[in-house]
């Protein structure tokens, strides 16, 4: 969240290509968002993502005892992502989540860009602890990224790879918005589930953009910094 304050204006873009605005139907996009509004959008994102795992340790014995019990009973059926046992109903789990997004739209002043309903218990998320385990994975998008963004100020130390960047990105500086700007339109801009429930602006279809995202980092112009800085893909460990 540093680096977007630090990097990126809120009200307006640098400039066109560091526009993070995104319209539905473009390049995959499933929302409508001004310059602006994908700023704030993936801010309370983040935020929220900090405030989940922040909470962890908590909501996994919240999400526990609501699998334990008895009154709250499974149903084992088909989701779209196989079968699994939905419980409907993990009441503690969702107040819980709920306090959690409260006290995010308070840091950010209140306002609150999308949808901000919750999905558990049903079929794309089937109970708690399926919740928790999703949120489990931002390190693994966050980290590699950061690893990215870092090793670019080490290369512009070593003149091989600081005559790359000059030649192809104009400058370090330069490399990290472009790269940051792609990730924070294409990995919030909705995308990656069949139907609009399933993805959109929702607390937990952010996070299957985001995947989106990452499942494409092969595509993109600037992934030969990726495998410079030792990260091939967001899967498994990276390379040391």
């Amino acid at each position: 969240m540093h680096l977007i304050r630090s990097l990126f204006k809120e009200s307006t873009p640098e400039s066109p290509d560091l526009d993070l605005g995104i319209v539905e139907g473009h390049v995959g996009s499933r929302l409508t968002h001004s310059h602006s509004e994908q700023y704030l959008f993936v801010l309370q994102t983040m935020t929220f993502w900090k405030n989940i795992l922040m909470e962890m340790y908590s909501l996994w014995t919240i999400a526990e005892r609501d699998m334990l019990d008895a009154s709250i009973p499974y149903v084992f059926e088909a989701t779209g992502q196989g079968y699994h046992r939905v419980q409907r109903g993990a009441t503690n789990t969702l107040f819980a989540l709920q306090k959690i997004l409260q006290r995010t739209k308070s840091e950010l002043g209140g306002v609150w860009v999308g949808s901000d309903r919750i999905h558990l218990g049903d079929h794309q998320v089937p109970s708690g602890l399926y919740f928790l385990d999703k949120y489990t994975q931002v390190p693994r998008i966050v980290n590699p990224i950061l690893r990215v963004i870092s090793f670019i100020d080490e290369a512009a130390t070593t003149k091989g790879l600081s005559d790359y960047i000059k030649r192809t990105w104009k400058n370090p500086r330069y490399l990290k918005k472009i790269i940051l700007a792609d990730f924070l339109r294409h990995g919030f801009d909705g995308s990656g589930g069949d139907t609009l429930d399933d993805a959109g602006s929702c607390v937990d279809g952010r996070l299957t953009s985001t995947w989106q995202w990452c499942n494409a980092i092969q595509m993109k112009p600037f992934y030969p910094f990726f495998l410079l800085a030792g990260v091939s893909s967001f899967e498994g460990d990276l390379q040391t």
